[in-house]
């Protein structure tokens, strides 16, 4: 049989515009050539450099060549400069330290190049991504198992508090400033008061009952502006400057004079290292201390820059007389022992003030009660703690030699046998800062203070009425704001729920104030009837008796 004819020639695959794919070695060539390609060009751009240079400077410039592993130069500012501690961490915009860290990165040895490959290599490898999602799924699941531990602080009974406002005789009331009565701002000049804030406090101010002090951490200058218009008691950075009531606008104590404060040289440039190293942070100089806010920035980066930043100055100020004080996103460095307790350790020593109205000593006698009340005012604050005082453990008070004696007693302040005490303190405050006033007024409870300093004799019937004054409870409220670790006694979730406190004790005050003619009218009437004294206007003194409201 004949053979089987050849099969037909099959034509060539159509073309589709797509190249065929190289085999590895093909492409393992391929990138060699472009390599040695890439390598001569450099070379070649650098024999034109170096030709373009003069003479004498050509031998100082030549390629960094070297074996064994590179250094990684990385930005402070990205997200794994925290994380990859083995990379040279430099800050971008400082093209000086830039300049430096290249050249440190190229003239390193190759020994430690390696461990800082090593590091970076073993870090990466560890911590990959189903590490990190294995990571937070177990502690999302330890979460659930066992939630965290809220606070066990009661909630403040509004009623309750109002009530006890409503019946005490002598009334405090303390509040801190930025985060109490108004919302916590950024700059210094935004966190002005508002409208509702300072009628609230007017309010209760003019209550003779009250005693009121403000209390914050700003300057002075803001605290004046802000607030000096009130019959407030005002505290400014942390009880470095006080004013009392009573005292003219702008006229203020401070706790040193001439204060060294040549410890700001050394403080200053550590926090500018931070704060250029941290987006979103400002320094606020203040009369006797530095604070580093951070409350703009990224909560985590600034509170770990915060605390590298603590640790850091502590090295630096061991020996120096100051502290650093960890704030609601801020760091503070001041004076050791300067602190709002302080303060109101004063005030409680000192007691209620007389309790007369301003406006009727005026209206009645004239100029003459007027200078009584002031000379009683500047008799009450020579006892707040000042520079211009000597202070003795076994005397009392005493003015300085270079400081005129202070005021004589007015005749209302003859009359009284013995002092009176405070039977209702509210106290409320946000931060680490209020902790101080919190433990202050826990031992001022227990009887650890001076509370009845020492008075003369008084008449049989004197003592008894005083007596009964003296056994009055004490209503003691210590409010935090928000929850947390705290040596308060309670709690409101926001400055909203205070301002409506404020509010009710506002209200009651100022129904106490309209009742007060027909009373004042009926007791005169009373003790005519009965043949006993009159009582002169001018003293304007509550019976310790008064007839019930």
């Amino acid at each position: 049989p004949a053979p089987p004819p050849p099969p037909p020639p099959q034509a060539p695959p159509a073309t589709t515009g797509r190249t065929h794919r190289k085999t590895k070695p093909q492409r393992r060539r391929r990138e060699e050539r472009v390599g040695v390609e890439e390598v001569e060009e450099d070379e070649d751009d650098f024999d034109d450099a170096q030709d373009e240079l003069p003479r004498g400077r050509r031998a100082q410039f030549k390629p960094f060549v070297k074996d064994g592993p590179g250094v990684l130069v990385l930005s402070e500012f990205a997200g794994s400069a925290q994380s990859l501690s083995g990379a040279i961490r430099v800050n971008p915009w400082n093209t000086d330290e830039l300049a430096t860290a290249i050249h440190d990165a190229l003239t390193l040895s190759r020994v430690e190049r390696e461990l800082r490959w090593a590091k970076l290599h073993r870090y990466v490898a560890t911590n990959t991504a189903s590490y990190w999602a294995r990571s937070f799924v177990t502690e999302f699941r330890d979460v659930c198992d066992h939630p965290p531990l809220l606070s066990n602080l009661p909630r403040l009974p509004t009623f309750q508090v109002l009530r006890a406002y409503e019946k005490a005789r002598n009334r405090l009331i303390v509040a801190d400033y930025d985060g109490t009565l108004t919302q916590i701002q950024s700059l210094p000049q935004l966190a002005t008061p508002a409208p509702i804030v300072t009628q609230l406090l007017a309010t209760l101010a003019r209550d003779p009952k009250n005693t009121l002090y403000v209390m914050s951490g700003r300057e002075r200058r803001f605290m004046d502006k802000w607030l000096g218009k009130l019959r407030v008691g005002l505290a400014a950075e942390f009880g470095f400057c006080h004013r009392a009531p009573d005292d003219p606008p702008g006229e203020w104590s401070c706790l040193g004079r001439d204060l060294d404060t040549s410890w700001k040289d050394v403080v200053r440039p550590i926090m500018l290292y931070f704060a250029e190293r941290t987006p979103g942070t400002y320094i606020e100089s203040k009369e006797s201390s530095l604070a580093w806010h951070y409350r703009d920035a990224d909560p985590h980066f600034g509170a770990w820059q915060a605390k590298d930043m603590q640790i850091h100055m502590e090295d630096v100020l061991a020996n120096l007389p100051l502290e650093i004080i960890q704030g609601n996103r801020l760091v503070e460095v001041r004076h050791v022992g300067v602190n709002k307790s302080l303060v109101l350790e004063a005030v409680l020593n000192n007691g209620p003030p007389l309790r007369r109205d301003p406006d009727l000593d005026d209206r009645r006698d004239g100029p003459a009660a007027a200078e009584s009340s002031k000379a009683s005012s500047a008799g009450r604050r020579s006892s707040f703690p000042s520079d211009h005082l000597v202070r003795s453990n076994s005397d009392p008070v005493v003015p300085a030699p270079d400081q005129p004696a202070a005021a004589a007693p007015s005749a209302a302040d003859e009359k009284r046998p013995e002092k009176e005490t405070f039977d209702f303190i509210l106290c409320v405050g946000d931060d680490r800062s209020d902790e101080d006033m919190y433990q202050l007024l826990k031992a001022y409870r227990a009887g650890g203070l001076d509370q009845q300093p020492a008075a003369p004799p008084a008449p049989a019937d004197k003592q008894r009425d005083h007596s009964r004054q003296r056994q009055r409870p004490l209503a003691l409220y210590l409010v935090h704001i928000g929850t947390g670790a705290t040596q308060a006694e309670f709690y409101l979730e926001n400055i909203l729920e205070l301002r409506k406190i404020i509010r009710g004790m506002a209200s009651i005050s100022l129904r106490d104030d309209r009742l007060k003619p027909a009373h004042a009218a009926a007791h005169r009437s009373g003790t005519a009837a009965a043949g006993g004294p009159m009582v002169r206007a001018s003293t304007h003194r509550i019976p310790a008796n008064p007839p019930p409201v």
